[in-house]
């Protein structure tokens, strides 16, 4: 299955599945909803929804657009959302997308 950390890791900025801790901005964290199907007795295709967040104090316009080369170069369809989260005081760029692979 296609590793969504090497591939955010490429951008230069850091990255986590999930959340993080410290507040280092620009910072990239990542979720992921996988939904498995296939035949009788087997479940060999994996459905994947990703979410890729992009947390930094001002918008970074040089990030985003790595992130993007990279979602590119996967090959995928996505869509983005940048939005002010006021409490933390920070910019998130969302962006989502879908992959359909086999299962190793």
């Amino acid at each position: 299955m296609t590793d969504i950390q090497a591939i955010l890791e490429r951008t230069g900025v850091k990255v986590n599945p999930t959340r993080f801790l410290k507040p280092m901005l620009p910072r990239i964290v990542w979720f992921e909803r996988t939904n498995c199907y296939g035949a009788d007795f087997s479940n060999p295709i994996a459905h994947r929804d990703i979410t890729v967040e992009l947390y930094a104090e001002k918008i970074d316009l040089r990030v985003e657009r790595r992130i993007a080369a990279e979602l590119d170069a996967l090959g995928v369809d996505y869509s983005t959302e940048r939005i002010w989260v006021s409490d933390e005081k920070l910019f998130e760029t969302i962006y989502n997308f879908e992959l359909e692979e086999k299962r190793n």
